[in-house]
């Protein structure tokens, strides 16, 4: 294969991010399309350890499993190892790109934390950034939100980013790399394919014909101001008080700071206090009008800020707590802040099962990792442990007498949509032990601090 701009372009990219290091495994995200064969081509010439992951949707009938025979017959022929994750589907939720983004990157983690690989690559360039910077910028974000895609998110990578497509496809066809282009990628029903098809042409065409390089750079030049501020902010960390689950800043020294820095500040509280919430720009506004006029505001999640004092705090709220949501790609100790919990899942054997209080065990077969532990929504079902039918989750509290406050608290684990413990209370019945059971999963509810 002929050295090409694109491979040691790549290999700049990588260097410059410190995106890998020696010793590290790298598993590629393969879709079978013309990114993801590219970065799988070109990390396989640069990095000795990698292996590829195709996870199948199951969205499109025959054409996903032609897909994933493309992708299986690529790699067997190029001896690269393979990994292959099935998405199943008990119903389609109304936002399928969403979900269908979660379960991949849970899938994607699942495979990462079993095999033992430290990054896991994935194939987004230029034009994706561009069109993901159009997304938000249309949906109201700030310049927080409008960095979009950087080279490193925790353990995912994107040595790819500064390769147009042009250049991935011209790389493809010199090489007689072959690849299947997805035909849901013109399907206008979705907001990313109508800025793709329509809104980008028509930017380059009455505009600017290089938009997607302009966008490009404005979204690395607003990458580049957060990670300052970032830096900035991390001399006012010493402000931020925890007391358990809650966290304080003084508010003196926060009114004494400018606008724009306590917001910044604020965002990094929020960061410590709840992972899963992200602020915009309107919430950041709200909170900072809210604490110089000395009021009490709730989260969108599990907090509420009280800023009547000479303390601004956040604390979990008692009612109207929101939807909390953490991803369990494999054995581990994982935090549920709602709860002021931790859960621990560890993989034994049939002879280690045995009741105790506050542990579940579940058939190993059947409830298998990717699971997400979340708290209750309304409308939430569950088949209880030796019931034929379902029951509705608000009807189990009231029946458990569990008071209205805590409801909001309890840690539900998830297999894909089938709930399969309400955490300290009840498993469901079809991930039981039987006499069929071999390995078991034990899943342990810890209070903080255990």
């Amino acid at each position: 294969m002929k050295p090409l701009n694109l491979t040691a372009g790549t290999r700049r990219f990588i260097e410059k991010h410190k995106l890998l290091e020696a010793s590290e495994r790298v598993l590629i995200a393969c879709s079978g399309g013309p990114d993801s064969i590219c970065l799988l081509m070109v990390l396989r010439e640069l990095w000795p350890q990698t292996a590829a992951v195709y996870v199948n949707h199951m969205l499109r009938g025959e054409d996903s499993m032609r897909e994933e025979e493309f992708v299986r017959k690529f790699c067997m022929e190029r001896s690269i190892s393979l990994f292959v994750e099935t998405i199943h589907w008990k119903t389609v939720p109304g936002n399928l790109e969403e979900a269908a983004r979660k379960k991949r990157y849970r899938h994607l983690a699942k495979v990462a934390a079993e095999h033992g690989f430290h990054k896991v690559a994935l194939g987004h360039q230029r034009e994706d950034v561009a069109e993901t910077f159009l997304l938000r910028l249309i949906r109201g974000s700030g310049p927080h939100g409008l960095a979009v895609l950087p080279p490193q998110r925790g353990m995912y990578i994107r040595p790819l980013l500064e390769c147009g497509r042009a250049e991935i496809l011209e790389y493809l066809s010199d090489n007689n790399i072959p690849y299947v282009t997805d035909v849901t990628n013109a399907d206008l029903r979705f907001q990313r394919n109508r800025v793709r098809n329509e809104l980008v042409p028509y930017l380059q065409k009455n505009m600017n014909p290089d938009v997607v390089s302009a966008l490009f750079r404005a979204s690395r030049w607003l990458l580049e101001q957060r990670e300052l501020i970032r830096e900035v902010v991390s001399r006012y960390e010493q402000l931020i008080q925890t007391h358990g689950p809650a966290f304080a800043l003084p508010k003196p020294d926060f009114l004494a700071l400018s606008g724009s820095m306590q917001k910044a500040l604020l965002r990094k509280v929020l960061e410590k206090a709840d992972p899963g919430m992200k602020p915009g720009a309107r919430t950041l506004e709200a909170l900072v009008g809210a604490i110089a006029q000395g009021e009490t505001r709730e989260l969108p999640g599990f907090l509420k800020m009280n800023a009547a004092g000479e303390s601004i705090e956040f604390v979990p709220k008692q009612l109207r707590i929101g939807v909390y949501e953490v991803d369990v790609p494999a054995e581990g100790k994982y935090s549920f802040p709602p709860a002021d919990a931790h859960l621990g899942f560890t993989i034994r054997q049939l002879a280690d099962f045995r009741q105790e209080a506050g542990v579940a065990f579940l058939d190993a077969e059947c409830a298998t990792f990717p699971l997400h532990i979340r708290n209750w929504k309304h409308g939430d079902r569950f088949r209880p442990l030796g019931l034929s039918g379902t029951k509705k989750l608000s009807d189990f509290f009231i029946d458990a007498r569990i008071p209205k406050q805590e409801r909001k608290k309890i840690p539900l684990v998830f297999k894909d949509e089938d709930l399969i413990w309400i955490a300290g209370h009840q498993i469901h019945h079809d991930y039981r032990i039987t006499e069929k059971t071999t390995r078991v999963l034990r899943i342990d509810l810890l209070r903080q601090n255990v």
